[in-house]
């Protein structure tokens, strides 16, 4: 096939004007995002493990992910604009890409007389918004085999939403999660014991669970305390990746939830999408919110066992 030459695994191949990608890194989905992380008229790029994407919204709403690259010099599409019809503009030369086929709709440079070749286009990548996420299936043109995860949060009356790119290996982090719980999640003015895990881990077909004890920041690290007056419970989907993290009272009500998933950037990057809800607090407005920690504080890492994420 003239124009064409093998390369490895995640770049770029061409033939003519088309673009396909080798994306041979596992059939599934990659949640790039909560909701919030794609605004309307800004194109937004996106790199999930070793393929650049770019994720812009039509001028319906809907998001789109295409490959980052237009077939003409392969300039980066997420530094170019949204152009009127809701495509997204290359920001060297203006050629305009639909969303929702990856075809080129417009090259400045034709006269009225001539039609962009129905070969110019780029990958697409089947793109699925569900519970305030944004899921873009992995195998690029390829129909999804199973459904996009479904992270419902559950409203608590306060919601909250970040994505964070964390400087730690994906795998390592969600086994640091499941570990040490502490180092990963920021629960304000509370503080999970990660050495006292209530029972066992459970094991499911598709799902692990964990308890921890939770207590207030001014408890002493070390001083043992006989009643604690919240637990963490730690449920993650073996299959999507994803983990739903829930803070509980002494009396057993729900106080906060957060719904987190996982994205291995590169190497040693990890990006997480989190979408929490919180018990409103008329005396106290920023109680007990379930987020994130900035950074992986290495001595927790380095003395944590791994004695939960074994089971995964």
């Amino acid at each position: 096939m003239q124009g064409y030459q093998k390369r490895r695994l995640g770049e770029v191949v061409t033939n003519n004007r088309y673009l396909s990608v080798n994306t041979d890194t596992g059939a599934g989905w990659w949640t790039i995002g909560v909701s919030e992380t794609v605004p309307e008229g800004v194109p937004v790029a996106v790199h999930c493990e070793s393929v650049d994407l770019v994720c812009f919204r039509d001028n319906d709403g809907i998001a789109h992910t295409l490959l980052d690259q237009c077939v003409h010099r392969r300039a980066p599409l997420s530094l170019g604009k949204i152009a009127p019809e809701g495509w997204v503009e290359c920001p060297y030369h203006g050629w305009r890409y639909d969303g929702s086929n990856g075809r080129c709709m417009e090259v400045p440079n034709l006269s009225s007389a001539e039609r962009v070749p129905s070969s110019y286009r780029v990958p697409v990548y089947t793109t699925v918004e569900r519970d305030g996420f944004i899921h873009v299936w992995s195998v690029g043109d390829e129909a999804p085999s199973v459904d996009a995860p479904a992270l419902k949060c559950g409203s608590l009356g306060v919601e909250s939403e970040l994505t964070s790119l964390i400087a730690y290996p994906g795998d390592a982090l969600i086994d640091l999660l499941l570990d040490a719980p502490g180092a990963v999640l920021d629960l304000g003015r509370l503080r999970v014991i990660n050495e006292h895990r209530f029972g066992d881990p459970v094991r499911s077909e598709n799902e692990l669970s964990v308890t921890y004890a939770v207590v207030d920041e001014t408890t002493e690290p070390g001083i043992l305390v006989s009643e604690y007056p919240y637990r963490l419970q730690i449920r993650f989907d073996c299959v999507y990746s994803s983990a739903v993290a829930t803070l509980v009272s002494e009396d057993g009500a729900t106080t906060a939830r957060a719904v987190m998933a996982f994205l291995p950037v590169k190497k040693a990057l990890c990006r997480v999408s989190l979408r929490g809800s919180q018990v409103a607090n008329a005396d106290d407005p920023s109680a007990i919110a379930i987020g994130l920690q900035a950074a992986i504080d290495p001595q927790i890492a380095l003395n944590t066992v791994d004695y939960v994420s074994r089971l995964r």
